[in-house]
């Protein structure tokens, strides 16, 4: 196993603690943040083009929009930045529009996820 993200996720009601392979995470979350680009540029009545103005503006629609694509830029990075160790990653209160704590962990472990969440490190 590579080197590993540590998540901790909370809300106003739960924290959550996950430990996850860092290149699980970061293909998960690539593969994510395409589609929910995708489907802010939809929103947005963009093309698909690849014009930098339109790709930026869809990312912040959906960084406004989407929770995960938030949770999933700064794990994605935090773990690139980490350069092979490991990482702890805290997401501090989702407010009421977005997620909560626990939907967005659903989100990462019914991924069709093989990878095992590990909480014997906590």
């Amino acid at each position: 196993m590579g080197n590993m993200i540590y998540l901790v996720i909370e809300d106003d009601d739960t924290i959550i603690k996950a430990s996850l392979d860092c290149e699980y995470i970061e293909n998960l979350c690539e593969e994510h943040m395409y589609e929910m680009r995708a489907r802010a540029m939809q929103a947005l009545g963009l093309d698909d083009d690849g014009n930098e103005k339109d790709i930026r503006d869809a990312d912040i629609y959906a960084a406004q929009n989407y929770p995960f694509w938030s949770v999933g830029r700064v794990s994605k990075k935090a773990c690139e930045q980490a350069d092979g160790g490991d990482v702890t990653v805290y997401i501090g209160n989702c407010d009421e529009n977005e997620m909560s704590s626990a939907e967005i962990l659903e989100l990462l472990k019914n991924d069709d996820a093989e990878e095992e969440f590990d909480s014997d490190f906590w």
